[in-house]
């Protein structure tokens, strides 16, 4: 931008001014639905009405100049994808050139939605069938039974969803609570339970059989939750407003199994909240990973012997990841690692980024 603006530069223009030269430049560059006459002359006219004749002049030099000539393609990955430049090295320091492209290239795209076919009520080829007469298209899931991916990155107005017979939720966040594999009649916990999805599909894969505990930090986020097992006629569920390092006090050693999908960095989740690239630093993956540490350590508290114990994120990164499941192993030798570890990648799972780790408490259930 700064090339073409060659008596003055662009930092001396005023904000409307600059914002109109960026909004031209962006829909000549990566826009195929406007014709570049028309994205000049709207600029135009936006900056005569922000600005004065000169403006619109120099606004009107500017794009007419950028619309003759080929965009110019950015050297470094950080700009050509739109990535904070400290992730960029992370990812190729740990995953090479060719998958952190794919990853950052994933992160640019539109989601898809996956819904979660609630078996207690329906089945997937039932759903997929109600999908298809209500002119929707539809998939099977590459990763869950009950999933079901919709060919749109926008979410219909879908029947199944005011019946209850489905959820909206990631295919990758549905394989945290089957990692549980939880029984009917079990005692399960989900500490960090809101918006719902991981609990009520606890409670569906029990067969509403036991008690789900649903725990959340924040009594208006347990709103959400029960809401959510109302939607789906589900009687499991039982709504606590707390800290979850306070859980032990209660269900110390009460629990069959118990899910800790604990705050994270949300790295794996950029394609759904473009903004989150921008808003995280390095710095959370040193805060966050005490945080997930005392939670999970809560969460084993709550666990009987015999009992499973399910540690997840959406994050990609190892600090958050494989460091604090290490170092859990290691501080508690009483619980046993499980299957090894999951790890979902959007380039390569069509999911969000996510991580499962499972464990065992030693001893007779």
């Amino acid at each position: 931008m700064n090339q073409r603006l060659q008596r003055q530069p662009l930092e001396k223009l005023p904000p409307p001014i600059r914002n109109v030269l960026r909004l031209g430049l962006y829909q000549l560059r990566y826009t195929d639905k406007i014709p570049a006459y028309a994205a000049v002359g709207e600029a135009v006219a936006q900056a005569r009405r922000h600005g004065h004749a000169g403006t619109a002049g120099l606004v009107n030099a500017v794009l007419r100049r950028a619309a003759a000539q080929p965009a110019p393609v950015p050297q470094d990955l950080a700009t050509q994808y739109s990535h904070p430049q400290w992730l960029v090295d992370r990812w190729l320091a740990r995953l090479g050139r060719d998958d952190t492209e794919a990853l950052m290239a994933a992160d640019n795209q539109a989601p898809h939605v996956a819904l979660r076919t609630n078996l207690l009520r329906t089945t997937r080829e039932e759903l997929l069938k109600s999908l298809a007469e209500a002119g929707v298209a539809a998939v099977p899931g590459r990763h869950a039974p009950e999933a079901v991916i919709l060919e749109g990155a926008a979410v219909p107005d879908l029947v199944a969803l005011t019946t209850g017979n489905a959820t909206v939720q990631d295919e990758a966040s549905m394989l945290a609570a089957r990692a549980l594999d939880p029984q009917p009649g079990w005692t399960c916990l989900d500490v960090a339970s809101a918006p719902g999805g991981k609990a009520t599909h606890l409670a569906e894969l029990m067969h509403d059989e036991g008690i789900v505990l649903a725990n959340d930090l924040e009594p208006d986020r347990c709103k959400l939750v029960q809401a959510a097992a109302l939607r789906l006629n589900l009687k499991s569920i039982r709504v606590r407003a707390a800290d979850a390092r306070t859980l032990p006090k209660n269900w110390g050693g009460r629990c069959d199994g118990v899910l800790a999908d604990v705050p994270c960095s949300g790295l794996g989740t950029l394609a759904r909240r473009p903004d989150l690239r921008w808003r995280k630093s390095e710095a959370d993956l040193r805060s966050l990973p005490p945080l997930q540490m005392q939670l999970l350590e809560a969460a084993a508290e709550c666990v009987k012997p015999g009992g499973r114990l399910v540690y997840s994120t959406c994050s990609t990164e190892p600090e958050e990841n494989e460091d604090v499941v290490a170092r859990f192993a290691t501080a508690h030798p009483d619980f046993e690692p499980e299957s090894g570890v999951v790890r979902l990648w959007p380039h390569r799972d069509g999911t969000d980024g996510f991580f499962i780790a499972r464990f065992r408490r030693n001893g007779l259930h």
